[in-house]
């Protein structure tokens, strides 16, 4: 059988999806035309084969069941030469091979290799399709040895070599398989391109070898290789989708314009694909990821419901969905549609992800019970600790040392695993470290800073490492720290200029005179900037973030000398954001 990890590796390539599975690149589409003695029958209708017409079927418009039944005839006639009986056995194994009957397939093709005095091309021919069939019987090492007996009779056979490179797939050694691919390709461009197709299908295995290999420049020779794969045969649709997918996926580790050329390229190759294959879901669920990336949610949402209509009985396209709905903040719907996902295929994953939804809509109960479930499927799944130490968490300090405990399970099962779920077990550690009353700084610094190593991607994590500085700052950090601090702005976003307003007047407590006060200008700058930028950031997080920043304004202004003003924008402040700024010692203008 082909390995779970194998598996993954050729059918999804993370943020987006590469067309061509193992098993359908095992199976289908890799038989080059021009090999001799290999043509297919046309005509896939049964009809009426005679036995005597079994010896010289090549070139015959026959269905495969009738040649098999016809050659079958002919093995079993007394009269027959052992010639005659392993021509017709290469028949029906040809044939059987062809109905995807690959037992039935192996076991003619045995008995016609058995036979003495098979003439040399005939044997090969024999070989190359003995390896076709134990490649659909996952026999990779059965086939790997009868392919390299058919290579040493016919060295230079494009066929032989492509259904090698699948077979050395097979048994996860991608080294060889390139190898393999690249010298079918080195071998259709000595050909004058009469073996286009079968090149550009060796490109697309190129460039899933490419992607999955977790080199630094992969993802740039994947695209290269699909670029390829395209030049060879623009109609070949896994050659578009493994484009967008690469494309994706170095958008995803871009900025800015570069990255916006990217997903518009990715777009381009998902609408290419949908041309030629308008019912394929993938390419639904790529361009989906495309147009988040291109800042099109709704447009992006419309694909991905469009999959779950080309394929409803698949959990997976209806978890592709749900994420989808989540990312776009419409949680409700998100809810509902994880719930149809699990109902047709439930797994620990799927429910705690359910229940962190289920978190942020407020359905505390709701997201206990997924996340028991969770547990009940598997007992060692750290999302379920994790999701139980978040609620413990949002219920309070007093639950802090119960959550912490949650915690702490999350991060030892995911050492040797999850890095991203390990690293928001710690994230939340240092919260505890933070916001608990303890005074650990260099553990809550730890931890954070663990996680920003082990995820890079969450901007909380960043805002976290931030305020754990904030909360713990000292004179002599004060005095050691250049330019604006850790805190400096890293992007526009209303967040980031609210952490920045809070480090000026936490570092205002340890200032005297004018520089105290530049500080308290500074942080009214900051602030104000932040409230600017309030309507682009999250729906969910606008609330508190606008909140936050008037009081932060409002606290700068008082501060800094317009007592009246700064103090009707506080005395408008919930309870909440007041413990907020107390929490970070950044609530009043004297020092503490």
């Amino acid at each position: 059988m082909v390995s779970p990890r194998h598996a993954r590796t050729y059918s999804r390539i993370g943020a987006g999806v590469i067309a061509t599975t193992l098993v359908a690149a095992m199976l289908g589409g890799c038989t080059s035309a021009g090999a001799p003695g290999t043509s297919s029958p046309i005509g896939l209708q049964a009809g009426v084969v005679r036995e005597s017409e079994c010896y010289k079927l090549d070139m015959e418009p026959h269905g495969w069941a009738a040649i098999a039944a016809a050659c079958q005839r002919a093995a079993t006639n007394p009269g027959a030469t052992t010639g005659d009986f392993a021509v017709a056995n290469y028949h029906i194994g040809r044939a059987r091979n062809e109905l995807k009957d690959y037992a039935e397939s192996a076991a003619a093709l045995d008995l016609a290799l058995a036979m003495p005095g098979v003439h040399k091309e005939l044997r090969r021919r024999i070989l190359l399709t003995t390896g076709k069939a134990r490649l659909g019987l996952r026999d990779f090492p059965a086939a790997i040895e009868v392919l390299n007996e058919a290579l040493v009779l016919g060295p230079n056979d494009l066929d032989t070599t492509m259904q090698l490179g699948d077979a050395h797939l097979g048994i996860g050694r991608p080294d060889l398989a390139a190898r393999d691919f690249e010298k079918v390709v080195a071998m259709a461009a000595a050909d004058g391109g009469q073996q286009a197709r079968t090149a550009a299908i060796a490109e697309t295995r190129l460039g899933a070898i490419a992607i999955s290999s977790g080199a630094a420049d992969g993802l740039e020779r994947a695209a290269r290789h699909y670029e390829a794969a395209r030049k060879w045969d623009a109609e070949n649709v896994d050659a578009w989708l493994g484009g967008g997918a690469a494309s994706v996926q170095l958008a995803g580790m871009r900025n800015g314009a570069e990255a916006q050329a990217l997903y518009e390229q990715a777009a381009n190759s998902y609408r290419h694909a949908m041309r030629l294959a308008p019912a394929a879901v993938d390419a639904q669920t790529g361009m989906g990821a495309a147009l988040f990336g291109l800042g099109k949610p709704g447009e992006a949402i419309g694909y991905y419901a469009r999959a779950v209509e080309l394929a409803p009985t698949s959990a997976p396209r209806r978890l592709d969905l749900a994420r989808a709905l989540r990312r776009a903040g419409r949680l409700a719907e998100a809810e509902r549609t994880y719930d149809e996902a699990n109902r047709l295929e439930a797994s620990a994953r799927t429910l705690f992800e359910t229940a962190d939804v289920q978190i942020a809509l407020g359905a505390r109960d709701r997201a206990r019970e997924s996340l028991i479930a969770a547990q009940k499927l598997d007992p060692a799944f750290s999302g379920a600790f994790l999701g139980l130490g978040k609620l413990l968490f949002s219920d309070g300090p007093q639950y802090f040392p119960a959550a912490r405990d949650q915690f702490h399970e999350a991060e030892r099962l995911t050492r040797s695993g999850d890095n991203a779920m390990r690293a928001e077990a710690l994230y939340f550690l240092s919260r505890i470290e933070t916001e608990g009353g303890a005074k650990d700084a260099r553990l809550a610094i730890s931890y954070v800073e663990e996680a920003i190593s082990l995820d890079p991607g969450p901007p909380q994590y960043r805002a976290q490492a931030c305020l754990v500085r904030i909360r713990f700052l000292s004179k002599d950090d004060v005095r050691r720290a250049s330019g604006a601090g850790p805190c400096t702005v890293s992007d526009d976003s209303a967040g980031s200029h609210l952490l920045s307003g809070m480090y000026q007047l936490r570092v205002a407590h340890f200032a005297v005179g004018d520089d105290r006060k530049r500080n308290w200008e500074s942080a009214y700058l900051a602030f104000s900037a932040g409230r600017q930028k309030v309507e682009a950031a999250p729906e969910v997080e606008r609330p508190a973030l606008r909140e936050r920043l008037a009081f932060g304004e409002g606290l700068a202004l008082y501060c800094v000398g317009f007592a009246d003003v700064g103090r009707q924008a506080i005395s408008q402040a919930s309870t909440d954001v007041r413990a907020y700024f107390d929490m970070f010692h950044v609530a009043r203008c004297e020092t503490y």
